[in-house]
């Protein structure tokens, strides 16, 4: 069953029409502004203006998800609107920009995915804003989180218990106990979307569509035919940590990679491993945290260390 039609809400096609994006994927975007400026100065078809209490200004919020070469337009046009606006500094450290990717045309494990590889690579996406944003009480990373790798544990376990519905759901990602984190799963059963807290503000458009586009090279895969959250993990053992991030992210891999990535991606794996046990656990699988840090080379080969482990 597709996540829309498990929360009610009705799946809507990608656009075909891609432009600069990846998919045709329907994104929402939330764009906070600091401006002494008032929200009508801000004029545009795509966008609804919003108070934000967090800034000396306001949050410009597409009036609709977008996607495709129609997302590209809309975030142009942000950019033009932005530039008009008063302030010298229209974005300080206390801004961000929210993207929420839709999830209402997945199926279930497919989130699961989905969330199982953001997680892996959560500290990469951190890596690659501000610093400032890791910091930050309103986008905590998950190791920060732990409640909602709870709320996610929860959420896998009555997956494969058959007794996920729509009000489980909402009860189980309510906004109080989960919202603020960096990648906020208050917004699924609000929304239907998975949103990306984490980046910095800025207006760029160039800087917001290849965010947006690595958050979109996640899902795709994540949507990929047969994959579960047991085998991506199984295939980062089999083929390394490298290896998994390239396949995953394709040509953005080159611009996210830095010195110690494989360890910060180890890092994430952990935070993930454990809702991921719960989806599906064969007899003699080995997780992650069965393996002392000592046998942990992340420039070898992992399959090694199970074998020599199950005797083989």
């Amino acid at each position: 069953m597709l996540i829309g039609n498990l929360l009610g809400m009705e799946p809507v096609p990608p656009v075909s029409n891609l432009g600069l994006m990846q998919t045709g994927t329907h994104i929402g975007v939330e764009i906070e502004i600091n401006t002494p400026d008032s929200r009508d100065a801000f004029n545009s078809r795509y966008w609804n203006t919003v108070p934000e209490g967090s800034v000396q200004g306001f949050e410009a919020v597409l009036a609709q998800p977008l996607g495709g070469s129609e997302l590209v337009t809309a975030l142009d046009e942000a950019e033009r609107e932005i530039e008009g606006l008063r302030g010298d500094d229209k974005f300080p450290e206390l801004t961000s920009v929210h993207i929420h990717t839709d999830i209402r045309d997945m199926t279930v494990t497919q989130l699961i995915n989905f969330l199982t590889l953001s997680i892996m690579f959560e500290n990469v996406l951190y890596n690659y804003v501000e610093p400032h944003r890791s910091k930050n009480h309103f986008c905590l990373p998950m190791s920060d989180a732990t409640e909602c790798l709870h709320k996610l544990k929860s959420f896998v376990t009555h997956h494969r218990a058959d007794t996920l519905t729509r009000d489980r759901i909402h009860s189980l990602f309510q906004a109080g106990d989960v919202k603020y984190a960096g990648i906020n799963l208050s917004s699924i059963p609000r929304y239907g979307s998975l949103e990306f807290r984490m980046h910095h503000g800025t207006a760029n458009s160039t800087d917001l569509i290849r965010w947006i586009n690595i958050l979109l090279k996640i899902k795709e895969y994540a949507m990929g035919e047969g994959r579960s959250p047991t085998n991506i993990l199984e295939t980062k053992i089999s083929i390394g940590i490298s290896t998994i991030f390239e396949e995953v992210l394709g040509d953005y891999s080159g611009i996210l990679r830095y010195e110690g990535i494989e360890e910060d991606i180890l890092d994430g794996i952990r935070n993930a491993q454990d809702f991921v046990s719960v989806y599906y656990v064969p007899v003699g699988r080995v997780l992650l945290n069965d393996i002392p840090d000592s046998d942990l080379d992340l420039h070898s080969n992992y399959i090694t260390w199970l074998e020599n482990r199950n005797g083989n």
